[in-house]
């Protein structure tokens, strides 16, 4: 049916502008825009016209809009104002690379001029310098069920690239470029300022887009290309996409073009001419994570996807998803060897398209919810593409697996902030770790603890539960109870809502050796009385297995509960002892220390050698960032 689809898609101008016959979405907020880029000016011109429903059982009196590109209309604004205090070297940016978006026109129902009603609000910091959301009174009441349409002209004036938008000489990436309603739900409007952490939350919809610019640029966007129509100089291209909450473009003359169907999915590549000795490895990396996706979850439900390869001049716009539209990253003569650029940032932002596109989590309240999923889901794909042991590196002989990275960044800053919270509210320099690392740890000790298919079957349930809407993190949280058949909250409210570590340790480990009478045969008997002492160091409780081994090979193993924070094995065998392990698989990912797991009779010259080639991996992982990056 999917290639059915495509086929009919590559058609498209002929035949018909539907992409699906059904929809996948409630369709709240559908768009038509008419955009014109001045290259020189670094401008867009654009009209707008949104038809918005009120999908709510509420009578709505107000609109809300967020201007994300005003975030960088002046020094003042909440994100370059929080981006100095949170990263001190942040310099000022001058006038001339800044932006912002200007309202000229703004008419509901072709019949009310509401451009004077426009006010600036500030719902999160009362920053009276932050112009990043607006709210629009109506002069009567939305019902329920109703719709509304809006038309609003606007320019846009494009930032040099920052936070994965704007320009960089004659390269364009145009993301939250245009006036876009907040979402409404539970009886109030979800419509945040922009800070420098946080990400994006919008309802599903369809977009007509029909885009000008000069005739030699070649170009990207979220939507199918329609038709060209060119003139001497300029040409418009007319995109469409359906069931979408996000609609961004690209533009550069000098990208080359690879074009491929996976596994019924169109995958537009545009990249720079320097780098086409990494279009295969583009292409190797977005086919093994539709092909994961597509046995693990569910198929991709697009016809299309585009991954864009930036220059290097406009690296800054690599990184970063929309719906059907990713960048990715590439740098000239990069190693095969290390697979962060351009494998593991592509893995990634396509598994966005789940984490984020299709499950349309608010990224600005929740963003462990977006980005926490997708780093496990990147996890779970490089180790399936490249190997468990060496799945991010394996430059200069060493061996570095993409979870190595995850644990490296958690042990950074383990108990700096909690998880569940709001991308604005993390302490300094912690929201990467809570938001991307640490829930990779907690989402895959989570699976160590109830088993891969039990894992697998929560997350294909959630998929197919919140497909097209607005998951929160207890919908998640509801669906492991249910279909593990236990509460969990013991787990996620020590991952998610505190800073407790865990951190298990073998203290001690002691046998005496004792001789006995066998009454029977009158023999002597030696005995072997064991003590192994373990040590839950930190304040997270998790329950863990331990395994004492003997000398005669005998293994045996143990459950414990974490409860107390130490916990004594007396055995009593016909053999010495010779070893404890503390979680002897190492499924428990959040433990800070492994190389206190273990214990033998003897010095454990084995564990001391572990700790320090631990160690070495660290230093080595941040030499490689250093000579890389």
């Amino acid at each position: 049916m999917r290639s059915i689809i495509l086929i009919i898609l590559l058609q498209l101008p002929v035949l018909s502008q539907i992409i699906f016959q059904k929809p996948l979405s409630e369709r709240v907020a559908n768009y038509h825009i008419k955009a014109t880029l001045d290259c020189q000016a670094k401008m867009i011109k654009a009209s707008e016209k949104l038809i918005w429903r009120n999908s709510s059982q509420q009578l709505i009196r107000e609109l809300q809009f967020h201007l994300y590109m005003n975030a960088f209309r002046n020094d003042s604004s909440t994100f370059l104002s929080q981006s100095r205090k949170l990263y001190p070297d942040t310099p000022s940016r001058p006038r001339q690379e800044l932006g912002g978006v200007y309202i000229q026109r703004f008419v509901l129902n072709s019949t009310y001029d509401l451009l004077h009603s426009i006010e600036y609000i500030q719902p999160n910091d009362s920053n009276q310098h932050d112009s990043t959301v607006v709210k629009v009174k109506l002069p009567q009441p939305v019902q329920p069920g109703e719709e509304v349409s809006l038309e609003i002209d606007f320019s846009c004036k494009l930032p040099k690239i920052i936070a994965r938008t704007g320009y960089s000489d004659d390269f364009f990436l145009l993301g939250q470029w245009f006036p876009k309603i907040g979402v409404y739900q539970e009886g109030k409007w979800y419509c945040h300022q922009f800070f420098p952490n946080s990400e994006f939350f919008a309802d599903f919809g369809n977009y007509e887009v029909e885009f000008t610019l000069p005739i030699q640029y070649i170009t990207g966007a979220t939507g199918i290309l329609l038709r060209e129509e060119s003139g001497d100089s300029l040409k418009t291209l007319f995109y469409r996409a359906e069931d979408v909450h996000d609609f961004a473009v690209v533009a550069w003359p000098k990208f080359k073009q690879e074009i491929r169907d996976i596994k019924g999915t169109r995958v537009i590549l545009l990249y720079a001419p320097e780098h086409s000795v990494h279009s295969k490895r583009y292409m190797t990396a977005i086919t093994a994570a539709i092909k994961y996706f597509n046995n693990w979850i569910s198929p991709f439900p697009y016809p299309q996807i585009t991954v864009v390869d930036p220059p290097i001049h406009a690296l800054r716009a690599g990184g970063m998803e929309y719906p059907c539209f990713i960048t990715g990253g590439a740098i000239w003569g990069f190693p095969a060897e290390f697979r962060l650029f351009p494998e593991e940032v592509t893995i990634h932002e396509f598994a966005h398209q789940y984490f984020y596109g299709i499950l349309a989590s608010n990224e600005a309240e929740e963003p462990w919810l977006d980005e926490g999923f997708t780093c496990y889901a990147t996890l779970k794909i490089m180790n399936h593409a490249y190997g468990k042991s060496a799945s991010l590196s394996e430059l200069f002989n060493i061996q570095i697996s993409q979870i190595d990275e995850y644990k490296r960044s958690y042990l950074k800053r383990p108990d700096l902030d909690s998880v569940w919270k709001a991308s604005w509210d993390f302490r300094r320099r912690a929201y990467g770790v809570n938001t991307y690392a640490k829930p990779a740890l907690i989402l895959h000790t989570l699976e160590n603890f109830l088993g891969q298919a039990k894992m697998d079957t929560i997350m294909r349930r959630y998929y197919e539960k919140w497909k097209f809407r607005h998951p929160r993190t207890a919908d998640f949280l509801a669906l492991v109870d249910s279909i593990s058949v236990r509460d969990m909250g013991w787990y996620f409210d020590q991952a998610l809502l505190s800073t407790k570590v865990l951190d298990y340790e073998v203290d001690s480990l002691s046998c005496e050796e004792a001789v006995t009478l066998d009454s029977s045969q009158g023999e002597a008997i030696n005995e072997y009385h064991s003590r192994v002492v373990i040590k839950r160091l930190g304040d997270f409780i998790f329950p863990v297995e331990i395994a004492c081994i003997f000398d005669n090979g005998d293994t045996l193993r143990q459950n414990w509960d974490g409860v107390d924070s130490v916990y004594v094995l007396d055995y009593c065998t016909t053999s010495r002892i010779r070893e404890a392990q503390v979680d002897p698989g190492q499924k428990v990912w959040l433990d800070l220390n492994w190389s206190n797991n273990s214990m033998m009779m003897k010095k454990n010259y084995f564990a001391t050698i572990r700790h320090w080639l631990q160690v070495m991996k660290i230093y080595q992982q941040s030499l490689l960032g250093v000579f890389l990056f």
